[in-house]
């Protein structure tokens, strides 16, 4: 229906009016019929419609983040969470060039880890678990304990660890 009256308004001649302040503007020459079609009103259900991204904020900049229920009973990351995680884990082909094989595997496993929207992984060399960034951006803040995915520049650690700890580009080694 809305199609139909765009052509319709297209189709007719159109006249100049000038307006006061000498601009002009393009309207239809003939008048629109006395009668019109009543307009339709489309209800779209929630299972249907287009999902808007719309992200609750716990103040300026800093949105909610919230787990979900995962397939296993296991917590995973929201949608949000997950946007702002996959942001956060980009790395400069410089940075990765330089990692070690070491280095780029805990990358990797990390990566699939986040991919799969999961809170931890275990380190494939020290068989540790290991929060991933999903994990400590859901805290919402530094814990101190020098992680080595910490999103917050270590801010909560004391200067021991952070001099301890050296940024590889992608994690804290």
């Amino acid at each position: 229906m809305l199609s139909k009256r765009i052509i319709y308004i297209s189709q007719s001649p159109l006249k100049l009016i000038k307006f006061q302040n000498s601009s002009s503007a393009a309207v239809p020459d003939v008048e629109e019929p006395a009668q019109q079609q009543p307009k339709q009103i489309i209800k779209l259900n929630k299972e249907n419609s287009f999902p808007t991204h719309f992200a609750p904020s716990r103040g300026i900049g800093r949105p909610i983040y919230s787990l979900i229920p995962g397939p296993k009973g296991e917590l995973l990351a929201d949608y949000v969470l997950f946007e702002e995680t996959m942001k956060r884990q980009r790395v400069p082909w410089l940075c990765y060039y330089k990692m070690t094989s070491e280095e780029r595997t805990i990358y990797i496993k990390h990566f699939k880890a986040i991919e799969a929207r999961k809170l931890w992984y275990k380190c494939p060399f020290t068989g540790f678990i290991i929060d991933t960034i999903s994990k400590l951006l859901f805290n919402g803040r530094c814990c101190g304990n020098g992680c080595r995915h910490c999103p917050y520049q270590l801010e909560g650690c004391n200067e021991e660890i952070k001099k301890s700890l050296v940024w590889n580009g992608a994690y804290y080694v």
